[in-house]
């Protein structure tokens, strides 16, 4: 079973902890993250959502981030990080 999740606007350090619970709970299946409306991602929910790839990899479930905001791609490049990384397999305005 896959589920989906809709991130915050803003993924600041409260954000992640908020994040991280939720991440707890949908962990032993597929996921799907809705990064549309996100306008900002800091370092810490950046460090977060690579453990939470490497996770659901480790445990051969999916991890997909879907139509991610630019700002969240820019925040990806800005702190080094390849969207790949975090699992965004299309960025916005790419064809699919």
């Amino acid at each position: 079973m896959s589920s989906t999740l809709t991130l915050a606007p803003r993924l600041d350090s409260p954000a992640a902890d908020a994040l991280a619970r939720e991440l707890a709970e949908a962990r032993g299946a597929a996921i799907r993250l809705d990064a549309g409306a996100v306008t900002f991602c800091g370092a810490l929910t950046l460090q977060l959502l690579l453990s939470a790839r490497r996770q659901w990899q480790a445990d051969g479930h999916p991890f997909e981030m879907d139509a991610p905001s630019q700002d969240m791609t820019d925040a990806c490049r800005l702190l080094g990080v390849s969207p790949e990384d975090i699992g965004i397999l299309h960025e916005t305005g790419e064809p699919q």
